[in-house]
């Protein structure tokens, strides 16, 4: 998709203008891609306007962004954009969100989360990372232990990956080896999440339950397929013929 600058006055959000920058370019671009799906049959003349918004993720993308403390190295990532269009990298670290509230530039995960956080167009993220292989590699990373960098309080549940499956913008993210034909580690991934941190106990779901958001996520990894949001289709988490359990 190519981004458009209709829908904002700078087709993006901009740090100095509006909190949870970050967060909200990427939650109103999927809001849009919604939008173009319900037009192009409720009014298909407003069809391609909401798909021209839904790429505007991609203007809150720096593609000189890169990551702090990490080996190797990865660029490319979601960052802070001023109303002049001067993206805002001093002392920039990704995989930090301050307390990850209001105010901050992104809501309850990292810019570093944040920037596998395009379901509708995988294809362009894939492309804006370096392609299949750096794509594979920066997943790769964010499961690693002791990765994390920001201080995850007392939700955090012991995690310390940057791969956060206490939070929702995290939940689709094990399974995006898929769009990189590397199925099996979603399947090694999601398993792996599910037995270390679901337990049939007190605290048995990693942060907070959010109303059954944690719990549905365990659900569907039970059932070895995972929903894309806002699009009808599901990604197998299977091993064909195994029985799942946690």
């Amino acid at each position: 998709m190519a981004p458009c600058t209709t829908g904002s006055p700078f087709g993006y959000l901009s740090s100095d203008g509006s909190a949870r920058s970050l967060s909200r370019s990427v939650e109103y671009a999927l809001n849009d891609f919604s939008l173009y799906q319900v037009a192009q049959g409720e009014a298909p003349v407003d069809a391609q306007k909401y798909l021209n918004r839904s790429a505007q993720w991609q203007n809150n993308w720096s593609h000189n962004a890169t990551s702090v403390d990490t080996t190797p190295i990865f660029t490319g990532f979601f960052a802070p954009r001023l109303a002049n269009g001067m993206f805002n990298l001093s002392n920039y670290n990704p995989a930090l969100c301050g307390e990850c509230e209001w105010s901050a530039v992104s809501y309850e995960a990292t810019p570093f989360e944040y920037s596998f956080v395009v379901p509708h167009d995988p294809e362009t993220l894939i492309d804006f990372m370096g392609g299949t292989a750096n794509f594979e590699s920066r997943l790769d990373y964010i499961f690693m232990p002791n990765t994390s960098q920001q201080n995850l309080g007392a939700n955090g549940a012991g995690i310390s990956t940057i791969m956060n499956v206490g939070n929702e913008p995290d939940f689709a993210t094990p399974y995006l080896y898929n769009y990189v034909n590397k199925q099996y580690k979603s399947v090694e991934r999601s398993r792996a999440l599910a037995s270390q941190y679901f337990h049939d106990s007190d605290y048995g779901v990693p942060g907070d339950s959010d109303a059954g958001a944690s719990n549905s996520w365990l659900i569907w990894h039970m059932l070895g397929i995972y929903p894309i949001v806002k699009q009808p289709i599901y990604l197998l988490s299977k091993v064909p013929g195994s029985v799942i359990s946690t």
